[in-house]
């Protein structure tokens, strides 16, 4: 593979087809294994950098690291190739744009905004929460979904580049306040996220660091103290900055926020789709109340400690190849397979108003812990009786400061379960807040339970000395054409048993 980084790559294991996305120092394709005919991308390096001493072994290096990283908003990688002249990453062909090309027109309405962002933030913690950092966090590297879904991908490709001197990020992405040269770092990743939210908002990036006028008070406070050039002013991790901002965008739009977001719409737009035909790009959920990690099966190719493509026979996760509409910053794809001209989008100082979505692929269960930030495994589910699926994004946790205490940890009794919005409409993700104080130094055991009986497991947080109260959030997104409730219950195990509750009702159709 020699020339522009926009000539195709000729792989013995894999064929590139068009052209998707392109950033600085990759480009993205569609493609298939020969083999099996199987879906896949290609995000292969630019020539010059894949040519580069070392560089193939990093991407393979850093690539392997990202094995066991299973979760809904991370697009998987499958393998990696590094064969004449060329260094790509294998991935899961998802079936839909990017989000520079949803943005091509401007600012996003607040609220179609923010449920990027959340969904975003969303996969960078529990990539963290693993000690992967992305290190090249842009609009280039996201793709949505005609469900409303939003996948993360590029993770890797900055190690393996700036391991050899080469800047994998040199614009409004890079973050100030890191020395040039030095790897990427979680740092780094909530700056671009930073930036990457403002774009979202404002149409641009922030100008030296300072928030658009245009951009809700609340919003804006928050990524103020996100983009700021001292450190210690920053949110400390995805977990963090992902709270802050649901806080916020509750306050200035309202529980019922995520309702009018039109994510799906726009993207299936781009694709020349409408959101009831968009393809769900997954199997039929397990019926089983909490489902293991996706599934593997046997091909040839990847790389040991890998994940492989799914088989032929199985629904595609994606659209076919032509189906994806880059904007005018991603590359152009081949005139073989031109994309249809963009939907026309409301203008950017309006918010959307509510529509609903149709159902997304059920997230597969993943399991987080740090100290003060803790992700639980999602609930995911099939609820045949009312034919409607019924899943979960990662949940999170924050601990909070406290007076100094070194007995034996002890639970408040003032545990309390709130619910964010308590009555939805079609396609609405419920959003459960575990609050109460702790004294204390101890391990702290809970789980959140379903009214059907399901729940999550165990998950336990050690508590230190200076740490005087917890914050514990569960997400439940419910889809179909039916009206329920549901009544979540947290639950702390131990060291003393505590319970709270809250309730919520779902009506659609």
């Amino acid at each position: 593979m020699s020339g522009d980084a926009e000539q195709t790559p000729v792989l013995r294991d894999y064929e590139a087809t068009s052209l998707l996305a392109r950033t600085a120092i990759t480009a993205l394709w569609a493609g298939r294994q020969r083999l099996t005919g199987q879906p896949v991308a290609l995000q292969c390096l630019r020539p010059d950098l894949a040519a580069a001493p070392g560089v193939p072994e990093r991407l393979g290096v850093a690539a392997r690291r990202l094995a066991n990283l299973d979760h809904p908003r991370v697009i998987p990688i499958y393998d990696v190739v590094a064969e004449k002249g060329a260094a790509c990453l294998v991935l899961e062909l998802v079936g839909g744009v990017t989000l520079r090309s949803l943005m091509a027109d401007g600012a996003l309405p607040s609220a179609t905004a923010m449920a990027a962002a959340d969904d975003l933030l969303a996969a960078l913690q529990a990539a963290h929460a693993q000690g992967v950092i992305h290190g090249d966090v842009r609009p280039e590297n996201v793709m949505v979904t005609p469900d409303g879904g939003v996948r993360l991908g590029g993770f890797a490709v900055a190690e393996a580049v700036t391991a050899v001197g080469r800047p994998a990020t040199a614009d409004a992405y890079a973050d100030p306040a890191r020395p040039a040269g030095q790897p990427p770092d979680a740092a780094a990743d909530l700056w671009a996220a930073a930036v990457l939210i403002h774009e979202l908002l404002a149409g641009r990036p922030p100008e030296n660091g300072r928030v658009a006028a245009g951009v809700p008070p609340a919003i804006a406070a928050v990524l103020h103290d996100a983009l700021a050039a001292d450190l210690s002013r920053r949110q400390g991790s995805p977990a963090q900055l992902r709270i802050a901002l649901l806080g916020a965008v509750t306050a200035a739009l309202g529980p019922s926020w995520r309702m009018r977001s039109t994510l799906g719409e726009r993207a299936a737009g781009l694709l020349g789709q409408t959101p009831a035909a968009a393809p769900t790009g997954a199997a039929p959920p397990p019926a089983s109340a909490f489902a293991a990690a996706t599934a593997t099966t046997t091909a040839p190719g990847p790389l040991p400690g890998f994940r492989v493509p799914p088989p032929p026979g199985r629904p595609p996760v994606a659209a076919p190849a032509a189906a994806a509409a880059p904007g005018p910053a991603t590359g152009t794809p081949p005139a073989a397979s031109p994309p249809p001209p963009p939907a026309p989008a409301p203008p950017a100082a309006r918010p959307d108003p509510p529509a609903p979505e149709p159902s997304r692929p059920p997230p597969s269960p993943d399991r987080h812990r740090r100290r003060r930030i803790i992700a639980v495994t999602a609930f995911l589910l099939l609820a045949a009786a009312v034919g409607a699926t019924i899943g979960g994004l990662v949940a999170g946790g924050v601990i909070g400061g406290g007076s100094d205490n070194t007995g034996p940890l002890r639970i408040g009794n003032d545990v309390r379960l709130a619910a964010s919005p308590t009555q939805g409409g079609c396609n609405t993700n419920f959003h459960f807040s575990a609050t109460g104080t702790v004294h204390g130094v101890g391990s702290l055991v809970y789980r959140f339970e379903r009214s059907d009986g399901t729940a999550s497991p165990d998950t336990s947080v050690q508590i230190s000395s200076d740490e005087g109260s917890f914050d514990f959030t569960q997400d439940l997104r419910i889809q179909g054409s039916q009206a329920t409730q549901e009544t979540m219950t947290f639950r702390i195990v131990s060291p003393t048993e505590r319970t709270a509750q809250a309730t919520v009702h779902y009506t659609c159709g």
